[in-house]
């Protein structure tokens, strides 16, 4: 007959075994569901939506304002490119992000039908500009702040 101290001695192994596996799985599920938290879905609120087609009717850029959740994570202007493919997922294609703006601040429009005029204020951030792969050339207007031309 087994004593009682091994018997409660390979149950807390056995116990602590389980725990430790049950850790291991859990704690990079809590970390990733804490990390992509305010991805896209959930938190976010997308606003100014503009579709406006090309001169020629060629193409069609889609901008709208992004924000998501807590106040850590900065607000984007996303404009997108139709791109002519039918496949979903493939109709729109990024040429430009526009960081820590507000609604509205950003102005998009056709000067041509192959040159796209994007307006952002100065203290934005711009990353990803590029559509000369479609035959579009981006020009940028960055805008000083309405508080910087009144003390000028």
């Amino acid at each position: 007959m087994m004593k009682p101290a091994l018997i409660g001695h390979i149950f807390l192994e056995v116990v602590g075994a389980i725990a430790l596996l049950v850790a291991l799985w859990y704690s990079p599920v809590l970390f990733l569901r804490y990390a992509f938290k305010d991805f896209s879905g959930g938190q976010c609120v997308d606003t100014d939506q503009l579709h406006l087609k090309s001169p020629d009717g060629m193409h069609e850029i889609w901008s709208f304002h992004r924000k998501c959740g807590a106040e850590t994570n900065p607000p984007w202007d996303f404009i997108y490119l139709s791109t002519g493919n039918t496949n979903k997922g493939a109709e729109w294609e990024p040429i430009a992000t526009v960081k820590n703006t507000k609604s509205g601040e950003t102005k998009v429009a056709w000067n041509s039908a192959s040159q796209l005029s994007i307006s952002y204020p100065e203290h934005a951030d711009i990353d990803d500009v590029y559509a000369k792969i479609f035959g579009i050339t981006i020009v940028l207007h960055p805008q000083p702040s309405p508080e910087q031309t009144s003390a000028r």
